[in-house]
C-alpha cells in the first residue's frame, strides 16, 4: 500500500503462509509495472461569455498529474462581480462595470511530490444582457456563436405567461443551420428541459429540419424511413446523441441557392415551465449569416 513517485518494472519474489498445523507455505515470482502518469495539461481552451446582471458559472478544466488539483489566477483581474475558486469554477454576477473583454493566466497545480503546474491563457468577454425578447416582434438578433440566455417560466410583470426566448436569424438559401441549446451540459448542469423549433415570421414552424430523435424512434411511434433527410417538422425536445434533455436541430433553409437571404426565428421553451430561479443556458448557431 501507498503511492508510486517512480515509473519502472521490477520482478518481486513473494512469499505466502497460511494458518494450519503444521503452516504450509507457498514462493512465486510477481512481476510489477508502474506507468508514468500523463503530465498535468489544463485543457480549457475557451470561456463562454457572460453577461451582465445574469449568473455566470464556468469551470476550468485539467488532465494528467495527480489529482485533486488546485486553480489560481496567474495573470489579469476578473471581471467586477466574479471570483475563482480553488476547484476552478468562475462564478458570480457581472457588475455593469464588467462589461468588455480581459485576457487571463489560469495556473492549475496537481498534488504530485513534486507538484506539477500548467497554464492556460483565455479571454472572458462580458456583454450587456439580452433583455427580453419574448416574441417574434421583439426576437434578438444573433449569429454565428454561442449566447449566453436565462429562461424564468412564471409569469413576471412584463409577461402575460410563461416566458420563453425568441431569436432571428438570417442565412442563404440551401444552407445548413445548426441550433443547438446546452443546460444540462453546464457546469453545473442548468435545470431547463429545452425546447427548440425554428419558424417563420409568422410564427409557422419550417419543416425542412433534421430531428435527431428521428433515428432513435421504434414503433409503435411514426418512423422517419430517412432519418438523416431535412424533412421534419422544425421542433425538438431532447437530442438522444447527448443522453441529456438538451435539445438540437439541423435546418436546411428553404430556397434555391444564390437567392436573398432568408429570415427565421429560433424560439427556445422550458418543457415543464415549472423551475426556479431563472434557467441558464446557451445557445449555438452555425451556418447563419
Amino acid at each position: 500500500m501507498g503511492r508510486a513517485v517512480a515509473s519502472g518494472s521490477a520482478s518481486l519474489n513473494v512469499q505466502v503462509k497460511d494458518s494450519g498445523s503444521p503452516a504450509q507455505t507457498a514462493k512465486g515470482t510477481v512481476s510489477l509495472t508502474i506507468e508514468a502518469s500523463l503530465p498535468l495539461a489544463a485543457q480549457t481552451s475557451v470561456l463562454p461569455k457572460a453577461a451582465v446582471g445574469r449568473v455566470y458559472n464556468a469551470g476550468l478544466a485539467a488532465i494528467g498529474g495527480t489529482p485533486p488539483y488546485a486553480w489560481t489566477l496567474g495573470s489579469g483581474t476578473l471581471p467586477a462581480g466574479l471570483t475563482l475558486d480553488s476547484r476552478g469554477l468562475i462564478s458570480g454576477t457581472p457588475l455593469v462595470t464588467a462589461v468588455g473583454t480581459v485576457s487571463l493566466s489560469f495556473v492549475v497545480t496537481d498534488s504530485g511530490s513534486p507538484a506539477q503546474t500548467s497554464s492556460a491563457s483565455l479571454n472572458l468577454m462580458v456583454t450587456q444582457p439580452l433583455g427580453r425578447n419574448d416574441s417574434i416582434a421583439t426576437a434578438t438578433l444573433i449569429t454565428n456563436g454561442t449566447s449566453n440566455a436565462s429562461i424564468s417560466p412564471y409569469s413576471d410583470p412584463s409577461s402575460t405567461g410563461p416566458d420563453s426566448d425568441y431569436y432571428k436569424l438570417t442565412a442563404n438559401p440551401a444552407a445548413t443551420v445548426n441550433v443547438e441549446i446546452f443546460a444540462a451540459r453546464l457546469f453545473p448542469p442548468s435545470p431547463l428541459d429545452s425546447v427548440i423549433e425554428i419558424l417563420d415570421g409568422t410564427g409557422k414552424r419550417f419543416t425542412t429540419c433534421k430531428d435527431p430523435i428521428q433515428a432513435f424512434l421504434v414503433p409503435p411511434a411514426v418512423i422517419d424511413p430517412n432519418p438523416n433527410d431535412f424533412n421534419d417538422t422544425c421542433i425538438n425536445d431532447d437530442d438522444p446523441n447527448t443522453n441529456t434533455t438538451d435539445s438540437s436541430l439541423g435546418f436546411q433553409v428553404p430556397g434555391t441557392s444564390g437567392g436573398p437571404p432568408v429570415t427565421f426565428y429560433v424560439h427556445v421553451f422550458d418543457w415543464r415551465g415549472d423551475a426556479r430561479p431563472d434557467m441558464l443556458y446557451q445557445i449555438q448557431i452555425s451556418g447563419a449569416n
